[in-house]
C-alpha cells in the first residue's frame, strides 16, 4: 500500500475475505495483499464497516464521505 489512493469500495465475500478498493483500476498487477490493521492504520473508518456481513459492499466517492452499503450480487465463480 502506498497510500496514493483512499480506499472507495469495501466488498465483504461469501468466504469471509474483504477487498479493499480504490476504484480506479482493475489492473491485478495493482492487486496486493496486506493485514487489516495496515488497512485500519491507513484509514480507521474501515473500521465502521467491521458489522457488514457477507455479500454486501461499501462505496463512498472520496475519503471523509460516509460510507454507503448494501448487498451486491456475487460473480459466478464466488456463488
Amino acid at each position: 500500500m502506498e497510500g496514493l489512493e483512499p480506499i472507495r469500495e469495501v466488498y465483504h465475500d461469501t468466504d469471509g475475505d474483504w477487498q479493499f478498493l480504490c476504484g480506479t483500476t482493475l489492473d491485478t498487477t495493482d492487486l496486493k495483499l496486506v493485514c487489516l490493521g495496515c488497512i485500519l492504520e491507513a484509514d480507521p473508518t474501515v473500521g465502521e464497516l467491521a458489522g457488514m456481513p457477507p455479500l454486501w459492499c461499501a462505496s463512498r466517492h472520496a475519503a471523509g464521505e460516509e460510507w454507503v452499503q448494501e448487498p451486491y450480487e456475487p460473480r459466478q465463480d464466488e456463488a
